[in-house]
């Protein structure tokens, strides 16, 4: 197997084509490194960071890709981790195998000198690929749709006081004047990430300066990633109107079979008539009815609304592989002694 460790500014020597077929053939789905989101945020995201992209290539064919960022911490230990910038809610890295992936580990922790390899918000890995690596795992969950034709079932089998709360929060808002609920797939006369843009800078988001609108490279980077998703048909926007005026919005990406929820806003005006609580159960009944394998939703685990709302949940890993060297395991072992002691006062709190 041949490694290659390029700077950002050498992406461009990955073959387009040989990239796309792996993202169609990887055994990990993962939109946000295929080339029409991961080249967008190389030009645009996080600048000031040390970022690599590592491929891998068996017989001059493309096996194996992912984005890393070299760093410090911990007491200046210098450390590797898979690239999740701020927009990026999945770290899988897109290999034909899963064996592919300890070989090339080791290769960029050995090359770029780096005692500590992470990889923040991934999918379960096989246990194989933990032995004799891996130094600590962290799990946590969070809302996904493994199956939506149980969508409906799920929403049957709330308790009968959640059941009427939602449908009395969908009928307040809904029922009240000329309020519909579009999507892109059936209006494409909206431009719909200028909208959702302007009504999340609107609000809290705005004022914080966190907002897409608040950062050049955040709006060039979504501007990028729309106008590209649009024409491949893997970009859909959802949104609430009353008449012209949008109350709330969101939007997805797709990859092959699976949907992942990326963002969603609303108008803080309309707030007492919970325009996202209603958006919410509203994309999730239509979702029901879609043949989607999978709908991660991509927030956090202690996100209240996602958690009341959603019919599973999907584990979600961040690993820690340390070096195989007296100084790495000196490391692995205060670093987990560290992760038991925040634990336990975290529970006694």
């Amino acid at each position: 197997m041949k490694i290659d460790i390029l700077q950002r500014s050498e992406i461009g020597r990955i073959a387009l084509a040989q990239w796309q077929q792996l993202s169609k053939d990887s055994v990990f789905i993962n939109p946000f490194y295929e080339p029409w989101c991961l080249l967008p945020a190389v030009r645009y995201l996080e600048p000031h960071k040390k970022v690599f992209i590592v491929t891998a290539y068996e017989r001059d064919r493309l096996v194996a890709l992912f984005p890393v960022v070299l760093k410090r911490a911990w007491l200046s230990i210098r450390h590797i981790t898979i690239w999740k910038h701020s927009h990026c809610f999945l770290s899988d890295p897109l290999c034909l195998e899963e064996s592919h992936l300890p070989l090339m580990m080791d290769a960029v922790a050995q090359r770029l000198s780096a005692t500590l390899f992470q990889i923040k918000n991934h999918s379960p890995f096989p246990s194989s690929l933990y032995t004799g690596r891996v130094g600590f795992v962290i799990t946590s969950t969070r809302g996904a749709i493994f199956n939506t034709g149980n969508v409906q079932r799920h929403f049957d089998a709330l308790p009968r006081k959640r059941r009427a709360e939602n449908g009395r929060v969908i009928r307040r808002l809904m029922g009240s004047g000329d309020v519909t609920y579009l999507t892109s797939r059936n209006v494409s006369d909206i431009d719909w990430l200028e909208t959702y843009c302007a009504l999340e800078h609107a609000g809290w988001k705005g004022r914080r300066k966190v907002s897409i609108f608040s950062s050049r490279g955040a709006s060039r980077y979504y501007r990028e990633v729309d106008a590209e998703g649009r024409k491949m048909g893997l970009i859909e926007f959802q949104g609430i109107f009353e008449g012209s005026s949008p109350l709330a919005v969101s939007f997805r990406i797709v990859s092959r079979d699976c949907a992942f929820e990326l963002k969603t806003t609303y108008n803080e005006k309309f707030k007492k008539r919970y325009p996202g609580v209603v958006l919410e159960l509203l994309n999730i009944e239509t979702l029901g009815k879609s043949n989607f394998a999978m709908v991660d939703s991509c927030t956090s685990s202690n996100n209240y609304l996602v958690n009341r709302l959603w019919p599973d949940r999907r584990e979600i890993c961040n690993s820690f592989y340390f070096s195989d060297s007296h100084f790495g395991r000196l490391v692995k072992s205060v670093f987990e002694t560290a992760i038991r002691l925040r634990m336990r006062f975290s529970d006694e709190s």
